[in-house]
C-alpha cells in the first residue's frame, strides 16, 4: 500500500514526500489531512497547492488565506507553500452551490475553518524541528575532504543559513506561544 505522502508527491510535486509533514488532525467535527511542504521548500507561484474539502478540489480563498496565514513568518512573501491538504466536514457545514464550476465553497463558520487549518499547519510544521529541504551545496561539501571539520562546518552553514532562519522563527513562535500560555495561566489564577 502506497503511503498518503507518496501518492500525493505524485500528483503535486515529486519532492513534497522527502520535504513535508504529514497532517492528520480532528478538532470536533473538522478532519485536516494532508503534506505541508517545509519553509524551505517553496515555489514562486502557488501553483502546487492542492485543497480538497470533502474529496472535492476547490480553489477557495479562504483556504488559501488560511494557508498563507499558516506560513506567515516563515516565507518570503512572493513564495508559496507547496501543500495537499484535505478538508473534511459534515456537508449541512459546507455550501459547495457558490461556483457553476463548484470550485469555490462556503462555510457555515468560516473563521472556525481558518483557525483550525492555520493551527492545524502551525502544529504540524512546528513538530519537523531542524529538517530543511536543501542539501549542502556541492561546492561545500567539495572543501570538507577530510581536511578540516571546522572549515567544512563554515561551508555548510553558509548554505544553510535560510533554513536556520526558518528554525529560529520556529523557535521563536514556540517561545512566545509558551510565555502566552504562562501569562494565561497567571492571569487566570
Amino acid at each position: 500500500a502506497e503511503g498518503l505522502e507518496a501518492r500525493v508527491a505524485g500528483i503535486v510535486d515529486r519532492g513534497l514526500a522527502a520535504n513535508g509533514v504529514r497532517i492528520d488532525m480532528a478538532r470536533g467535527h473538522l478532519k485536516l489531512g494532508g503534506v505541508a511542504g517545509l519553509p524551505t521548500f517553496n515555489r514562486g507561484v502557488a501553483d502546487h497547492q492542492s485543497l480538497f474539502v470533502n474529496g472535492r478540489p476547490v480553489k477557495d480563498r479562504l483556504l488559501v488565506g488560511a494557508v498563507r496565514g499558516a506560513y506567515a513568518g516563515l516565507l518570503a512573501h512572493d513564495r508559496h507553500a507547496v501543500l495537499a491538504l484535505f478538508l473534511e466536514l459534515p456537508p449541512e457545514e459546507v455550501d459547495v452551490n457558490v461556483h457553476p464550476a463548484k470550485t469555490e465553497v462556503r462555510f457555515r463558520d468560516a473563521a472556525a475553518v481558518r483557525g483550525f487549518i492555520v493551527s492545524g499547519l502551525r502544529e504540524a510544521l512546528s513538530s519537523v524541528d531542524k529538517r530543511s529541504a536543501h542539501a549542502p551545496a556541492a561546492e561545500a561539501m567539495a572543501r570538507c575532504g577530510g581536511i578540516d571539520p571546522q572549515a567544512c562546518r563554515r561551508h555548510a552553514r553558509r548554505h544553510f543559513d535560510a533554513a536556520v532562519m526558518v528554525q529560529r522563527y520556529l523557535d521563536l513562535y514556540r517561545r512566545l506561544a509558551s510565555a502566552k500560555a504562562e501569562a494565561l495561566t497567571g492571569a487566570g489564577s
